[in-house]
C-alpha cells in the first residue's frame, strides 16, 4: 500500500507541477473507504506525504509566480478486484483526478507490517460518580496494593481484596466555589507529599492510617507527566474557566490537554509539545509559542507513553466526537511533524473523560459507559513489537 501511495504522490506532482512548490493550501485530506486497518492506512498516508515533500523540494527550482495554490484530497477505495487510490487536485477553479490501482492479491502476497505498539487495556474499577484520576500507592513487599481515586467530592482509598478493589477510607474535598461543569482533577506528588489538584483548589493528602485531605484555595501547577518537572520551571495552571489550562512556555493561549512527546535531543534543545485547543485543533510546538504543525480530527484528550528506552514517545489520542458516542484510543508517532499511527485502536463503551500519563509505558483512561452511566477506569499499557 505504501508503494502505491508513493506512486500516487508522484502522479500528483506531475499533474499539479509548480503549484506544489510550497503552495499546498492545507495538508492533504485523507479518507479511508476500504477495509484496510487504520494502522495500514496511516502508514500509507505517511508514505504519500513523504513523497509529496520530496517532489515539492524537487520543484522549487521552477518559477511558480502567478500559479494558483493547490489542495489535495486523497481517498483509498476498494472493490472485488482490489484497491484504488484516488487523488483529487483542486487548483483555482480547475480540478484534476489521478488514480493508482492495487490488485488484491498483491496486498495479500506482500503482506503488511504489524503495528509497532500493542495497547493493552486493563480494567481497574467503576464508579457511579466521575473518576478524575487514580494513583497506585507505593506497596511494601507482601503488603496489599492500595489505590487512590480522585472524584469531584472526595478522595477515596481502595485496597485489593480477592482480585477486586474495596473501599477502605475516604476524605471530603472541601471547596468554597462551585466546580466548573466538566470538573478536572489530578493526583500528583508535591513538595509535601501526595496532592489532589483541582482548578483553584489544592488538597494535601495524608494516607497513613485513615485518609485525610486538607484543602484550600491555590493555583498550583499541574503535572501532566513527571517529565514536565525535568524540562520546565513553570508548570501548566488551570485557566479562569476551570476547564482549560495556560502554560508559560506556550504563551497566553488556552489549551485543553498537553503532552510532552520526547526529551530534548541535546543540551539547550527544546522538548516538543503537543496541545489540544478549544477550537478542536491539536498544535505542535518546538521551543516557542508559535506552532510548527497543526492536526485535525483528534479528540481533546491526549497523553504521552513516556519511556526510558524509546524516543520519541508514542502519543495516545482519543477519537473526535461528542459525549454521546463510544470512543477509542490510538497511538501515534510524530515523524517529520506528521502523525503516523503505530497501533490499532482500543475501543471504549463511551466517551473518554480523563486521560493521564502515569508510570513508564502506562496511561490512565476513564470512560463513561453510555449504556450503564458508570465511570470506568482502565490502565492502558504499551508493548513494543519492534
Amino acid at each position: 500500500m505504501a508503494a502505491a501511495a508513493r506512486e500516487l504522490a508522484r502522479k500528483v506532482a506531475a499533474s499539479a507541477g509548480a503549484a506544489l512548490q510550497g503552495k499546498l493550501t492545507v495538508a492533504p485530506n485523507f479518507v479511508n473507504l476500504s477495509s484496510r486497518s487504520a494502522f495500514e492506512f496511516q502508514k500509507a498516508c505517511g508514505a504519500f506525504h513523504d513523497e509529496i515533500e520530496q517532489q515539492t523540494q524537487a520543484l522549487r527550482a521552477a518559477n511558480s509566480e502567478g500559479i494558483a495554490a493547490a489542495s489535495i484530497s486523497v481517498t483509498l477505495a476498494e472493490d472485488l478486484h482490489g484497491f484504488l487510490w484516488v487523488a483529487q487536485i483542486t487548483q483555482g477553479e480547475s480540478q484534476q483526478i489521478v488514480f493508482v490501482s492495487v490488485a488484491r492479491e498483491m496486498v495479500i502476497q506482500t503482506g503488511q507490517p504489524g503495528p509497532l505498539v500493542t495497547l493493552q487495556k486493563e480494567f481497574l474499577l467503576s464508579q457511579p460518580k466521575p473518576v478524575l484520576d487514580a494513583d497506585f500507592l507505593p506497596t511494601p513487599p507482601g503488603a496489599t496494593p492500595s489505590l487512590l481515586i480522585l472524584q469531584p467530592s472526595r478522595v477515596a482509598l481502595f485496597a485489593q481484596q480477592n482480585g477486586a478493589w474495596r473501599l477502605q477510607s475516604e476524605a471530603t474535598v472541601a471547596h468554597a466555589a462551585p466546580w466548573p461543569r466538566d470538573i478536572r482533577g489530578r493526583l500528583q506528588q508535591g513538595a509535601d507529599g501526595e496532592e489532589a489538584v483541582f482548578p483553584g483548589v489544592m488538597c494535601n493528602l495524608t494516607v497513613s492510617g485513615a485518609l485525610s485531605a486538607s484543602c484550600g484555595p491555590a493555583n498550583v501547577g499541574w503535572l501532566f507527566s513527571a517529565d514536565f518537572l525535568r524540562n520546565f520551571t513553570l508548570l501548566p495552571t488551570a485557566a479562569a474557566n476551570g476547564n482549560t489550562f495556560t502554560f508559560p512556555a506556550l504563551g497566553s493561549q488556552d489549551f485543553y490537554s498537553l503532552a510532552l512527546i520526547a526529551p530534548p535531543v541535546s543540551s539547550g534543545a527544546s522538548a516538543p509539545i503537543i496541545a489540544t485547543m478549544p477550537s478542536g485543533r491539536a498544535l505542535l510546538f518546538e521551543g516557542s509559542s508559535t506552532p510548527v504543525a497543526s492536526f485535525s480530527n483528534w479528540g481533546s484528550d491526549i497523553a504521552a507513553l513516556y519511556s526510558a528506552s524509546r524516543a520519541p514517545w508514542p502519543l495516545l489520542v482519543t477519537r473526535a466526537g461528542d459525549w454521546t458516542a463510544p470512543d477509542s484510543i490510538q497511538a501515534f508517532d510524530i515523524i517529520d511533524r506528521q502523525p503516523v499511527a503505530v497501533s490499532g485502536e482500543v475501543n471504549f463503551d463511551g466517551p473518554i473523560t480523563a486521560l493521564w500519563s502515569e508510570d513508564e509505558n502506562t496511561v490512565l483512561a476513564v470512560s463513561r459507559n453510555i449504556r450503564t452511566g458508570m465511570y470506568e477506569a482502565y490502565l492502558i499499557r504499551a508493548v513494543y513489537n519492534q
